[in-house]
């Protein structure tokens, strides 16, 4: 099948596209098999390609952990030909996938805006829902890229009053999912208020002062955190979301699989902005 390969870790210079790479095969009862028609490219793809996420990955591999297509094998409660949206442990960036946590995609949502949902709705699910128990009324905002746009549509699905702009313009914030400036962000905080680390590196300072006297809770957000229950209880707010709202995913760019490689640089590259998603389209 085609699909694309990284070769060794580092650069996206280490993607590559072969004619020959073999199609994978179910090996547990709950896998299904993916036709994929587009594949997500995330922040996260970027950081198991440089070889400091998964220092245990086997080369060559696929990118990629998201993405959209058809059944190409049944599972209890799909059938062959379904439209669905998926995560894929073995790469998604392939004309085939094998995939354990598959969904049907909302009528009306392309494969291209299907290869969205993924991790940027999931990770922004947890973030507002699971771990920063968003209530109606509540202050949020959102941080940019994929999932701080999805963040937004959610929260403002949820009842939330959402906060656009700069957070640093604003007080009186209920959560805060995507901390730049974690010292100053907790500033912005109400009483009570919860901050969502995403995807951050490195050290940071904190003010207990302002950690003690506004009972701030601070947390992690990764996806391997979620359970079945969590995906599927996500997977149901987004089909609600979509049916009852106007919202849809953002794509910032499509890119064929030829360019692979080009969507890693371009999510890499800090002087183009990050708003929206960027999408691999497998097939036409």
């Amino acid at each position: 099948m085609r699909a694309a390969s990284v070769t060794a870790f580092g650069g996206s210079d280490n993607i590559k596209i072969y004619n020959d790479v073999p199609t994978p095969l179910i090996t547990e009862s709950n896998q299904v098999l993916i036709d994929v028609r587009a594949a997500g490219v995330n922040p996260v793809d970027t950081v198991i390609l440089e070889g400091i996420f998964d220092l245990n990955k086997p080369l060559p591999y696929v990118p990629g952990i998201d993405g959209a297509g058809v059944i190409g094998s049944s599972v209890f409660h799909l059938q062959v030909s379904d439209r669905v949206w998926f995560y894929s442990h073995d790469g998604a960036v392939s004309e085939v996938a094998v995939a354990t946590y598959v969904f049907t995609l909302p009528m009306g949502l392309s494969f291209s805006e299907g290869a969205c949902l993924g991790l940027p709705y999931s990770v922004a699910y947890r973030a507002i829902f699971t771990k920063g128990r968003i209530k109606p009324g509540n202050r949020v905002h959102g941080a940019s890229g994929g999932v701080g746009l999805t963040s937004c549509q959610l929260s403002s699905f949820a009842g939330a009053f959402l906060i656009v702009g700069t957070a640093g313009s604003h007080e009186g914030l209920d959560v805060l999912a995507g901390a730049v400036n974690l010292s100053a962000d907790m500033n912005l905080l109400s009483k009570g208020g919860r901050v969502g680390i995403i995807g951050g590196k490195g050290e940071a300072s904190i003010q207990l002062g302002a950690l003690n006297n506004k009972e701030i809770s601070v947390y992690g957000v990764v996806m391997h955190g979620a359970t079945r229950g969590d995906h599927f209880a996500c997977a149901e707010v987004i089909e609600r979301m979509f049916i009852e709202t106007k919202y849809r995913p953002v794509i910032k760019k499509m890119y064929p699989l030829e360019e692979t490689a080009l969507a890693h640089k371009d999510l890499r590259d800090p002087s183009l902005p990050n708003a929206g998603n960027r999408v691999i389209v497998i097939i036409e």
